[in-house]
């Protein structure tokens, strides 16, 4: 798996480090990405994990894949020949 961007987000005096969605766009085909690699890159918790991408996204770690994957996937459909089984 390839390495993951860590960029610091700032809420008030708080730096929070979040994966960079490139990274995760980058990698959103391999199905083995999910939040305990995620939290194994970033060198935290999953519990941890789960509340930083929650007060920056408003989505879980797997709703925030899912809605990466589901938006790639509306993009391919959109601007390709592809169908529903082939994308």
């Amino acid at each position: 798996m390839d390495t993951y961007h860590i960029h610091k987000a700032y809420d008030g005096n708080e730096a929070l480090e979040i994966l960079d969605r490139e990274s995760i766009e980058e990698n959103i085909e391999d199905s083995s990405l999910n939040a305990d690699i995620m939290a194994g890159h970033l060198a935290m918790s999953k519990t941890q994990l789960d509340r930083k991408i929650k007060a920056l996204t408003g989505l879980t770690p797997h709703g925030l894949i899912n809605n990466l994957r589901l938006k790639k996937a509306a993009k391919a459909l959109l601007y390709s020949e592809k169908t529903v089984s082939e994308i």
